[in-house]
């Protein structure tokens, strides 16, 4: 008996070709197990195995140098044998399948990675079951997938599942348990959840520390990864010491010439890119593109990502022709050895196209750009915001060749993506490569449960993130329903969605994992009963933040969007600078603390705000009010005197930032504020508001004398918080030299303080109507 390793099938040789065999529905849906018995015994079955050890052996290698094809070959020829030898539902088979499906994913075939990875599944799960740490092992690279096809929150559901298992059955200083958090700070990064990421990846570091040892090169990817998460945070300087601690443990360990060491000089050259240093950046670049072509040869997907990094770097230096020749060459690469839809392909078509476009080859332009929006809607859909950024491209080209009206289609299906998403208010779902494993599930020959593993749809949580919760019933409902042989509906009793209902519900009941600190620092926020945290450094200067943001929330009434956005303004600044929140666990012997959610952390802000302000004693004063939008004349001086008074007394004794470098825009809402040359934007809503606050108050901070300078700084950020406070952002229009295009970056508040000043000061040429309403 032998079995195809694409589909799964099963043919037995010794029937004739004449003769049928009739199989019922139900017979297909619940075929006969294999014997598990290993078809082959004693010295045979170790001659079978060890041909099998060395096909796999020389795969591994194959797969490592990009040769995937060979890879698959033997790959397929090692499971034939397993199954000839051991049956077809030994663990060992499952094995096989892991291995054949990350060969595909490294080929960019997903959809066949994604069902090679669920045979997997269903034999790991049946044969060791479903608490095992190699059930464990699986997950990860069905979340892996997810995580390349950007389904972030499907993969961070896998990675958690993961996670749970191993910490259940290896404890959570196990090396494996590192890795699930290396995998969750992974998508939460991509989510740009970078503080709620550090905070993982630190924790797999300080186990690796435990295990390895602090000179161990797997303690040095744990460096990279939170050099990886301070980069993307802005923090540049902190990232460049992570990346040198790693580097540092490779050289000694495994050379100057180690494919790992290439790693590091590549992610130091990213963030010497980040801080401007283009020569050492380059330097770092070309020391990894010399590294990988001797260790892993010129057409390593690798030595391609090291081409585009160091075009990169001569485009920013303005050599053009250099940055074109180092991206045509890994473009080359990519085409012969990696995928077609992957992220590095698409980077590469747009810096070519941005190139053409700059030199006027508008036809070289447009074709790069379109073979952009091709991966991108196959990858992540028609309806996403980077499929609308492609049609902007495309439309800016036809533009600039004189073709208006194509160029006008093209700015209007950018436009309707963006409104589609503006009004529902997330992505549109895109068609998903999983959704026909029905048909291969049914040819498996097991009984084991197919898993979905993804949840097509989640629930939100106040602040934005998905709620595994909600996840993890959507994927055992879209399990029950795709496998429930009774063919119930939800609500029916009995059957697999019973079950599965059943189950995750038990899996609710246990409460979360508290993940303990071993000494909170002085920029954490304490939560203990009594308030005996008040006096510590991280409260103060939170209650200050509360202090000052108060009086705008509590003037809100009922407007919950507001409230949220001020609750989660003050859990991010605390994030910004490094501090968590903590809650004392009075059930612990130790009395320690524990890190709060994100979501749990808001709610405890929302409590703070909601809290009434002791009333000091009577002074004979009369107290001033907020400013809102009934506020007018000198009372909305006061009130936006008080107020900004307030916030720099919040604001007082957090520790200095570095410059961050401009933050830029991929779209712009109603809300917000576009500060153009020319007026350009006083057209846009958000503007239009703007000016009228403006108007409202130029005459009372015209009223004021040259020496109320204080006056005049607190009036006009008063402003910039109504606006901030209400969703909007202050926006300033920036145009690519050379390219005609535009874009917009969001102005930090001293920045937009100054714009309203600036607006404040100008006199109106034509006498305005100060009366107001």
């Amino acid at each position: 008996e032998s079995q195809d390793a694409n589909t799964g099938t099963t043919s037995n040789s010794n029937t004739s070709a004449k003769q049928t065999l009739k199989v019922t529905p139900k017979e297909r849906t619940k075929p006969k197990k294999a014997s598990a018995t290993p078809k082959l015994s004693g010295a045979k079955l170790q001659s079978a195995l060890s041909v099998v050890t060395s096909h796999e052996n020389m795969a591994s290698v194959f797969n490592d140098k990009g040769l995937h094809d060979k890879a698959l070959s033997l790959y397929r020829k090692a499971l034939d044998s397993k199954i000839n030898a051991l049956g077809k539902n030994d663990k060992a088979i499952g094995e096989s399948y892991l291995k054949i499906g990350e060969v595909l994913l490294n080929k960019g075939d997903y959809k066949k990675a994604l069902k090679e990875y669920r045979k997997a599944h269903r034999i790991l799960e049946a044969a060791l079951g479903k608490k095992h740490p190699e059930l464990a092992n699986c997950k990860d690279k069905i979340g892996l997938l997810h995580y390349d096809r950007y389904n972030y929150d499907d993969a961070y559901n896998m990675f958690i599942m993961a996670m749970e298992i191993r910490e259940s059955v290896l404890g959570i200083d196990h090396a494996d348990t590192a890795k699930s958090h290396n995998n969750i700070g992974m998508v939460l990064s991509a989510k740009d959840e970078h503080t709620e990421a550090l905070v993982h990846f630190r924790q797999a570091l300080k186990i690796k520390e435990k295990i390895s040892g602090p000179r161990h090169p797997e303690t040095a990817t744990c460096y990279d990864a939170v050099g990886g998460a301070l980069r993307d945070s802005g923090k540049f300087n902190e990232a460049l010491i992570e990346f040198q601690k790693a580097f540092k443990i490779r050289v000694a360990q495994l050379g100057k010439l180690n494919k790992e060491t290439a790693i590091s000089h590549n992610n130091l050259g990213t963030v010497l890119l980040k801080l401007k240093d283009l020569n050492a950046a380059l330097s770092e670049f070309r020391k990894a593109l010399s590294i990988r072509e001797n260790v892993l040869g010129k057409n390593h997907p690798d030595t391609g990502a090291s081409h585009e990094h160091v075009g990169a770097v001569l485009l920013e230096k303005g050599d053009d022709e250099g940055a074109l020749t180092s991206f045509r060459k890994a473009l080359n690469i990519v085409r012969e050895s990696a995928n077609q839809k992957g992220r590095l392909i698409d980077t590469l078509h747009n810096n070519i196209g941005e190139l053409h476009f700059k030199k006027g080859n508008y036809t070289g332009a447009l074709e790069c750009y379109r073979e952009t929006l091709k991966n991108v809607e196959a990858v992540k859909g028609k309806g996403h915001p980077d499929t609308a950024a492609c049609y902007d491209k495309i439309g800016s080209v036809l533009q600039a060749k004189g073709d208006l009206d194509e160029a006008l289609e093209e700015f209007q299906k950018a436009l309707e993506i963006r409104e589609s998403v503006s009004e529902n208010g997330n992505v549109a779902p895109f068609n998903r490569d999983d959704d026909d494993s029905d048909e291969d599930d049914e040819s498996e020959g097991t009984d084991a449960p197919s898993v979905n593993t993804g949840a097509d749809a989640a629930d939100s949580s106040p602040d934005g993130t998905k709620t595994e919760k909600t996840a993890g019933l959507n994927v055992l409902f879209e399990a029950a329903m795709q496998h429930d042989d009774k063919g119930k509906k939800p609500g029916a009793t009995g059957g697999a969605y019973t079950d599965a209902v059943r189950e995750e519900r038990d899996r609710q009941s246990k409460p979360a994992k508290k993940r303990y600190v071993e000494k909170p620092q002085n920029i954490d926020v304490r939560f203990e009963r009594g308030g005996g945290g008040n006096n510590h450094p991280g409260n103060k200067r939170y209650l200050n933040l509360v202090k000052g943001e108060r009086p705008v929330y509590q003037a809100l009434n009922t407007n919950t969007k507001e409230k949220l956005e001020i609750s989660m303004k003050i859990v991010r600044e605390v994030n910004d600078y490094g501090g968590l929140f903590l809650k004392q666990d009075e059930d612990d012997g130790n009395k320690r603390y524990y890190i709060l959610s994100t979501d749990e952390a808001r709610k405890k802000v929302m409590q703070a705000l909601r809290e009434k302000p002791k009333e000091p004693k009577q002074s004979g004063k009369k107290r001033t009010p907020s400013l809102d939008a009934d506020a007018t004349g000198l009372d909305a001086v006061a009130a936006a005197a008080t107020n900004a008074a307030r916030r720099r007394t919040a604001l007082r004794g957090r520790p200095a930032r570095m410059h961050k470098p401009k933050q830029y825009v991929a779209t712009f809402s109603d809300l917000d504020v576009r500060c153009e040359r020319g007026g350009g934007g006083n057209n846009h809503p958000g503007n239009k508001r703007y000016l009228q606050l403006v108007n409202d108050m130029k005459p009372a901070y015209l009223s004021l004398p040259d020496t109320a300078k204080k006056a005049k700084h607190d009036l006009s950020l008063a402003i910039v918080n109504k606006i901030v406070t209400s969703g909007g952002r202050f926006l300033e229009m920036e145009k690519i030299s050379g390219t005609g295009h535009k874009r917009y970056y969001q102005l930090s508040e001293s920045e937009a303080r100054i714009k309203v000043s600036q607006a404040l000061r100008d006199k109106p040429k034509r006498k305005p109507n100060w009366s107001t309403t």
